[in-house]
């Protein structure tokens, strides 16, 4: 086996697993500590495909490290997409249902326990409808106990 393959094995893995540690302590409990390791993965796998391409330029040319590269950023970029856009969509229904009046909305239990800010973002929409449903029936509950006004 060509030495540059152990060499970009090494680097590789001690690389995931030194960024990970760092990214673990620099982003505990946060959805950035995923999305920046999938980016961080991806760059190392892609500085690995291109030290390839540069390394064996007749046997691992250009046309395949290329549509490589681009699928590896696909695959570990996807997803960051699923991960933020779902939860982002469903705050924002929720939200537009609040501005509407309706206080009933569900958030899905799996994010209100989240332990990153997305979960903290369900939590407190939770907690906005709760305080907005209860507002609302004292509202009623002192509208009903105020005398009604005596026609002449």
């Amino acid at each position: 086996m060509d030495p540059i393959f152990i060499k970009l094995a090494i680097k590789t893995i001690v690389g995931s697993i030194v960024a990970i540690v760092v990214l673990r302590f620099l982003f505990k409990d946060s959805m950035l500590f995923k999305i920046v390791t999938l980016w961080v993965v991806s760059v190392l796998l892609i500085m690995a495909n291109t030290t390839l391409t540069t390394a064996f330029p007749d046997q691992y040319k250009t046309m395949f490290s290329l549509p490589i590269g681009i699928i590896i950023v696909f695959l570990l970029v996807y997803p960051i997409i699923g991960l933020i856009r779902k939860p982002f969509e469903l705050f924002l229904k929720n939200l537009e249902e609040l501005n509407k009046g309706n206080l009933d909305i569900s958030i899905e239990e799996e994010l209100t326990n989240r332990k990153d800010e997305l979960g903290r973002l369900s939590q407190g929409i939770n907690l906005l409808s709760q305080t907005l449903k209860k507002e609302k029936g004292g509202e009623k509950k002192s509208s009903e106990l105020m005398p009604k006004p005596r026609m002449k």
